[in-house]
């Protein structure tokens, strides 16, 4: 190290090994290896995250991939079953895999204390050292969200553009925020799925009109789930909330711009596990909408009259006549699990038992 290109030379290395090993690297992350037998079974699977390594498989990976790496590289620890890795505890039973950041929402989390007298002026604008305790808490509660609790989502988007315009009442929300990671769990479970021949890939998309700085901007959220249709398990693969990337004019257009990008991340997934598991056909993608007017729009033949609006929908339409996406459903508002990502007030408690659970 000490080489500006070192971790370059490093992951060069590595491919290099791993290629030489018989492993095949990913076409859609560089930074996956799979390793297949002679009958393109998939043995194993081996990620890289900077200099430290993930792998799982059965004893022949181990033996022919793992052992290989171990020697050729000099290895602090391996570990199995249980142990911590960039930040989770992950361990493994009978059930599936459980990614746990207990340790880190318990022992690195700080909870700062507001001063009486400001907590007492909650419209006062923030000070610059208050502006800054806001970034540093948004901080922590962003990488807690995005690991294992989507269900706050929408308060570190909003928390988050309010680093120049923010008030005591912004504090003291992220104060509370913080709070309640620290006092409830924060795992996701990943199940065992069963046979590939009933998995689909479901995904929930929402969006909410105006809701962010000061009506201007719109939220917008997606979670993308694998499923397996017999059992009802399913493994969170992904989830996104963010401002919608451009101003929009309606609930419509929030909508089909949020869907787009939720189909967008699931016909990615369906791609990438076609591509390891080397399945026939790809898995069946399935877009979950509780905003009638925009699965009307979808099937409509009329054209909308805001013509930015119409590229959007042509593009979920292409999904549908391409195959890519085999259907999109409407359900009602309280069985959409990614409303909570793109509003405040919303209960997260269904959505956190589908993650921590692994059913839906």
């Amino acid at each position: 190290y000490g080489l500006r290109d070192a971790s370059r030379q490093w992951y060069l290395k590595v491919k290099e090994t791993l290629l030489s090993l018989g492993c095949a690297q990913s076409t859609l992350d560089p930074g996956v290896f799979f390793f297949k037998d002679g009958k393109g079974l998939l043995c194993g699977v081996i990620g890289l995250h900077v200099d430290d390594f993930i792998h799982a498989g059965n004893a022949a990976f181990n033996s022919i991939v793992i052992e290989s790496v171990l020697n050729t590289f000099k290895v602090g620890k391996n570990e199995k079953s249980a142990f911590m890795y960039t930040g989770f505890y992950i361990h493994q039973d009978k059930e599936g895999i459980v990614l746990d950041q207990e340790n880190y929402t318990k022992n690195v989390i700080e909870v700062p204390d507001i001063n009486i007298d400001r907590v007492k002026a909650k419209t006062e604008p923030l000070n610059e050292s208050e502006r800054s305790l806001l970034r540093k808490m948004t901080g922590s509660i962003n990488w807690v969200v995005r690991a294992t609790r989507p269900d706050l989502s929408f308060e570190m988007i909003e928390l988050s553009t309010k680093f120049k315009s923010g008030t005591v009442e912004d504090l003291i929300r992220a104060k509370k925020c913080l709070l309640n990671i620290k006092q409830f769990e924060s795992a996701i479970r990943i199940p065992d799925l069963g046979n590939p021949r009933y998995w689909e890939i479901v995904c929930y998309t929402d969006a909410s009109l105006g809701n962010l700085n000061n009506g201007i901007d719109s939220a917008g959220g997606h979670i993308v789930f694998l499923l397996n249709t017999q059992t009802n398990r399913v493994a969170v693969l992904d989830w996104q909330a963010n401002k919608i990337k451009r101003v929009v004019r309606s609930t419509l257009a929030a909508e089909t711009l949020s869907l787009c990008e939720g189909l967008e991340s699931a016909i990615f997934f369906a791609d990438f596990l076609h591509e390891i598991l080397h399945l026939k056909q790809s898995l069946p993608v399935r877009g979950v909408i509780d905003n009638k007017s925009t699965t009307e729009a979808v099937r409509s033949t009329t054209v909308v009259s805001d013509k930015r609006l119409r590229r959007d929908i042509a593009s979920v339409k292409e999904m549908l006549t391409c195959g890519y996406v085999k259907q999109i459903d409407w359900v009602p508002g309280d069985q959409q699990l990614a409303d909570v990502l793109t509003k405040r007030g919303v209960n997260g408690s269904k959505l956190l038992s589908v993650i921590q659970k692994g059913i839906i």
